[in-house]
């Protein structure tokens, strides 16, 4: 079964052997051992990109990548002379991020260029933040979580979002199976890591109904939220 934390900071998959999981230990064991999202040279964020180049002249502030992986989206995005910053789960992912990238911080604003943080739990004060984005990371999510998220992101945002979200369980089981191995009584329970597989309208439906003055637009799998 799933429960969640009093705290709403993280939730806890209790399989049936009573062993319970956190979505940081699930992530962080990926990177830091079984070589989650090992290619540096590699986003998904391209047109998401894309989309912030078009409207960067409407930030004055910096745009926030949730869940940031190694850092590649904002360093594209320090190079287009746009403030950028990033989060993510795992404390690994954080550090490549860290290591690898080039680092702008006069393109971090008064923030971290990097810092570890949830979806449902981001570090920043209220409207401190003049857009977010996320690319394949919302679908990792519990579907309980996503409310949560929604509050979130509004909350620190003020302007616009860009999220790409996967509808449908990922292809790719090789995470679920490096998990497994290295510990089948642990593991043995996970199914997927994308585990709110929704259809696209039900992601904007969330957005609109929390909100009803949002101007929110689906294309294919991404949404564009303005507020």
């Amino acid at each position: 079964m799933l429960r969640c934390s009093c705290s709403g900071v993280f939730w806890l998959l209790v399989a049936a052997n009573g062993a319970s999981l956190n979505t940081t230990d699930i992530y962080e064991n990926l990177y830091a051992n079984h070589g989650y999202h090992a290619d540096l040279r590699l986003s998904h964020a391209s047109s998401i990109l894309h989309l912030l180049q078009s409207v960067a002249g409407a930030f004055d502030r910096p745009v926030l990548d949730v869940g940031c992986s190694h850092g590649l989206a904002v360093e594209k995005l320090w190079k287009m002379d746009i403030s950028a910053i990033g989060v993510d789960i795992a404390p690994t992912a954080v550090q490549k991020a860290r290591t690898h990238r080039e680092f702008r911080h006069s393109l971090c604003g008064e923030f971290p260029c990097f810092q570890v943080g949830t979806a449902t739990t981001l570090p920043f004060p209220d409207k401190s933040l003049d857009a977010i984005f996320s690319t394949d990371v919302l679908e990792h999510l519990l579907p309980e979580e996503a409310p949560a998220m929604v509050t979130e992101f509004l909350r620190v945002t003020r302007k616009m979002l860009f999220l790409k979200i996967a509808t449908t369980t990922e292809i790719n089981k090789q995470p679920i199976n490096a998990l497994k191995m290295s510990n089948r009584t642990r593991y043995q329970e996970l199914q997927a890591l994308h585990t709110t597989v929704w259809p696209i309208s039900k992601w904007a439906s969330l957005f609109a109904t929390k909100h009803r003055r949002l101007s929110v637009f689906s294309s294919g799998d991404t949404l564009a939220i303005w507020i």
